[in-house]
C-alpha cells in the first residue's frame, strides 16, 4: 500500500482532524476515531490546520520525497510495505517546536505516521521517515511482541538514528546525539542503563530513563542507544538487514559491562 494520499482526506474532510481519524479506524481495530485522534495528538498530530504548511508540503511534493526514500530503504533493509500516513504536525506545541522543529513520527509494525510542518526541509523529512521506517524494519526482523525491554528500546532508537546518519547525513541526525562526551556516555550506559536493562515499558522507570526525566540525564536512553549502535556498526561491518536481525544483547555486549 505504501503512501496514503492523506492530502485528499484532509481536503474532503475540511481539515477536521477527528473526521480524518474516522478513516483510520480500520487500521486500529476496536478503537474509535476519537481515541485514535487522542493517541495521535500525543505524538504530534495537528489540532488546527496551518494553511502555510499545506502549501509547503505541496510545493516540496512530500509524497514523492517519501515514495523515493521508501523505495530506497525497503530495498536496502528488506523492509515491509506498510501504509504511510502523512499529516501536518501540531505547530503550536512549544515542546515540538523547540526540540524537534515541529516534526515527529510514530511507528508500528504494520503502519507508520509522519507529522510535519512548514518549517521542515526535504532533508529533515527524509531523516524523519528514515528513523521511523527503520523502527518498522526492526520490528519486522526482531519481533518480541510486547516484551521489549529498556535495552531493546534504546538499541532500536540507536539503530534508527544511525540509519539517519548513514542514509541522510551526519548533519541531519537529532541534536540529542551530541549531548554527551564518550566518557559521559559510558558512565550513563554502565551506571544507569545496565542496572535497569531488563525492565519493560510497564515499569515507571522505563520512560524516565529513556527520555531522562526525574533527575536522570536528558535523553539518556536515546543517547546511550545511539552511542552503542554506532560502535557496533563500526566494529562489525555487517549489512543493515543483518544488523536489524541482531539481538539487542549482542549489539550491546561489546560496549556494556554486562554480567
Amino acid at each position: 500500500m505504501s503512501i496514503v494520499r492523506t492530502d485528499l482526506w484532509l481536503k474532503e474532510d475540511h481539515y477536521d482532524p477527528v473526521k480524518v481519524c474516522d478513516r483510520l479506524t480500520s487500521y486500529f481495530p476496536n478503537a474509535s476515531s476519537r481515541a485514535i485522534y487522542d493517541h495521535l495528538v500525543n505524538y504530534g498530530l495537528y489540532r488546527s490546520i496551518h494553511k502555510k504548511t499545506l502549501k509547503h508540503l505541496r510545493e516540496i511534493d512530500i509524497w514523492t520525497i517519501i515514495t523515493s526514500q521508501f523505495e530506497r530503504l525497503s530495498k536496502a533493509w528488506d523492509g515491509p510495505d506498510v501504509p504511510i500516513f502523512i499529516f501536518p504536525s501540531d505547530e503550536d506545541n512549544p515542546h515540538l517546536k523547540r526540540d524537534f522543529n515541529a516534526k515527529s513520527g510514530l511507528s508500528f509494525k504494520d503502519k507508520l505516521f509522519l507529522f510535519v510542518s512548514q518549517h521542515n526541509s526535504k532533508e529533515e523529512i527524509q531523516a524523519l521517515f528514515t528513523h521511523e521506517y527503520n523502527h518498522v524494519c526492526r520490528l519486522k526482523h526482531y519481533d518480541k511482541d510486547d516484551n521489549f525491554t529498556l535495552l531493546d528500546r534504546i538499541i532500536m532508537e540507536g539503530l534508527a538514528e544511525n540509519a539517519v546518519r548513514e542514509y541522510v547525513g551526519e548533519n541531519y541526525v537529532a541534536k540529542w546525539t551530541a549531548l554527551y562526551s564518550k566518557t559521559e556516555l559510558d558512565k550513563i550506559l554502565n551506571t544507569i542503563i545496565v542496572p535497569h536493562k531488563d525492565i519493560t515499558r510497564h515499569d515507571s522507570k522505563f520512560e524516565q530513563l529513556l527520555y531522562g526525566s526525574h533527575f536522570h540525564p536528558p535523553m539518556a536512553g536515546y543517547c546511550a542507544g545511539y552511542h552503542t549502535v554506532k560502535s557496533y556498526i563500526k566494529a562489525s561491518n555487517m549489512s543493515w538487514p543483518s544488523i536489524l536481525k541482531t539481538a539487542s544483547d549482542k549489539i550491546a555486549s561489546r560496549h556494556l559491562k554486562m554480567s
